[in-house]
């Protein structure tokens, strides 16, 4: 009898240890973080900027501009002609996933034949990472 209730102990003991490990502890997944890029030589008139790199976007990934999770306009560090966004994927288009490897992308404006965006997951060089109220000053 003293068997049968100690086998009895360890089987519930057992099975309450899989459920707690299964079910009551199980964490969510974590959210899938953006593939972030940087995209230069964006024509200088900021009011417009956000969509024209939406619209190139939107020529790589078969019109589909929904691939991007978030944008961020700043300047240039290095060019005061023309602007800097920080993209960030939900899904890279096909024809930007040699950007995983280092490679930079160059890829024509629609309706703008004179200016190419270019696209680098690397950000080696001055990146402003945010926008600022204010044009900086340096003493």
């Amino acid at each position: 009898m003293d068997t049968q209730i100690w086998l009895l102990t360890i089987l519930c003991g057992t099975l309450t240890a899989w459920i707690v490990a299964n079910y009551i502890w199980k964490k969510p997944a974590a959210p899938k973080k953006p593939f972030v890029v940087r995209v230069s030589g964006i024509p200088p008139d900021a009011s417009q900027a956000e969509a024209c790199v939406k619209a190139t976007v939107a020529t790589l990934s078969n019109n589909r501009s929904d691939c991007i999770s978030d944008i961020t306009i700043v300047p240039s560090c290095t060019d005061t002609d023309n602007l800097v966004a920080i993209v960030g994927f939900k899904l890279l288009p096909d024809l930007l996933s040699s950007l995983k490897e280092g490679s930079l992308e160059s890829i024509p404006v629609p309706g703008k034949t004179s200016y190419l965006l270019h696209f680098d997951a690397e950000f080696l060089g001055f990146t402003q990472m945010y926008p600022t109220e204010a044009k900086p000053t340096a003493e």
